[in-house]
This record gives C-alpha cells, sequence and structure tokens, in this order.
C-alpha cells in the first residue's frame, strides 16, 4: 500500500495524472521512504525484537509510532517483565519502567569460563513484542512527502518543470517543483527531518529523551 492515493496525489498536483502511471509512482515514492526508514510505516507487529538496553528509565523504541506493547524481557533475566513494571509513553514513543528499576546497561558481565574470559562482557537487550505503524488515514506529512516525491519522479519524466507548488508543514516546506536535489529520487533535507522521527535507526537510546 502507497503512502499516499491517486486523488492526493492529483489534488497536489494540479492535474490528472493516468491511473496505472500514477499508481506506479506513488509506489516507487513509498519505496524510497521505507528505503530511507528502514522499514515500513503501515502497522504491523513484530515479536522478539531486540533493542540495546539503555541503562535507565527510559527506552527509546525506533520507528513509527508503537501503538501496543504485548511483552518485555531483559536478555540477561529468565522471566518476562510484568506489564505493571512498565509503561508505553506514546507521545514520545518510549517504553518507561514505573516500578521504580532501570532498564540495566547494555553491557553486562558473561558468567564465568576460565582464566582466559573471566572478563569477557556480552550485551544486555530488551526482547519487545509490540504493534506499530500508522493506520489510515496517514498523517499529512507522509501524504504530503510522498506525493512531492512522486511529483519529482513524474517531472522528471516530462519535462524541467510545471504548475506545482508546494506546501508547507509546520516548520517544514515540501517543494513539488525543481528543487535542491539533484536526483528526482533523492529526498530533500526538509522532508528526511520528518521522516527522521520515524526512522528505526534514527538516534540511539542513549541519545533520546
Amino acid at each position: 500500500m502507497a503512502y499516499a492515493t491517486e486523488s492526493e496525489l492529483e489534488a497536489r498536483l494540479g492535474f490528472d495524472v493516468e491511473s496505472s502511471r500514477a499508481s506506479a509512482l506513488l509506489d516507487d515514492a513509498t519505496a524510497i521512504i521505507d528505503d530511507y526508514v528502514g522499514g515500513s510505516l503501515l502497522q504491523a507487529s513484530t515479536t522478539d525484537e531486540r533493542l540495546p538496553s539503555p541503562g535507565r528509565a527510559s527506552l527509546f523504541l525506533p520507528g513509527p509510532p508503537t501503538t501496543a506493547v504485548a511483552s518485555v524481557q531483559v536478555s540477561s533475566e529468565v522471566d518476562e517483565l510484568p506489564s505493571s513494571a512498565y509503561r508505553l509513553d506514546t507521545a514520545k514513543n518510549r517504553l518507561m519502567r514505573i516500578d521504580g528499576g532501570i532498564w540495566p546497561p547494555t553491557w553486562v558481565p558473561r558468567p564465568y569460563l576460565d582464566a582466559t574470559w573471566w572478563n569477557t562482557i556480552e550485551p544486555n537487550e530488551i526482547i519487545i513484542a509490540r504493534t506499530s505503524g500508522f493506520t489510515a488515514p496517514l498523517p499529512n506529512e507522509l501524504v504530503a512527502i510522498t506525493c512531492a516525491l512522486a511529483g519529482r519522479l513524474l517531472l522528471s519524466a516530462t519535462s524541467s518543470g510545471g504548475p506545482i507548488t508546494g506546501e508547507s508543514l509546520g516548520d517544514h516546506s515540501i517543494s513539488y517543483g525543481s528543487s535542491s536535489a539533484e536526483n528526482p529520487r533523492d529526498l530533500l533535507s526538509s522532508e528526511m527531518a520528518v521522516l527522521d522521527k520515524w526512522s528505526y535507526s534514527a538516534g540511539s537510546p542513549y541519545s533520546r529523551a
């Protein structure tokens, strides 16, 4: 499923686009966005997702907004955490410990093996099963970026310009005409600034509040 419809694309372009071509352009634009953020932004459930343990009470969850958490386990512990031990902060897409504890440090001592390996350490991870991603209606920012990218792909194949304007999304602006992107498949810096907040690899748990 593309992140915008043909009618949304045509409304932003200001002219009609043949249906099969519009569909192909939107699919291409969606694929470019998915490649940038590291996965689909549509709602899906994951199991056995492993995240570095941050050593504090707040665990940042990468990717699009998390809507539900099914289970959580610290890799160095045998049992899953009870749901009463944590809370999902949907506003900041993070998992908060509320039982007075913290998510353990990323690195923990490995069990004693022999004199050679006494100081070997292994990663401590948070194993989480969650549901995350967007459902319809998709965020206007995502629809606008998809249409802008599809519009630039169309323009690159047909002409060097056209009656295409742009739109402002809060602090960010989306360009439909000629741009600073040398390749029509390149995202603009303003578009990347919007998509970064949904990236599966943006930042680390250590740098997120």
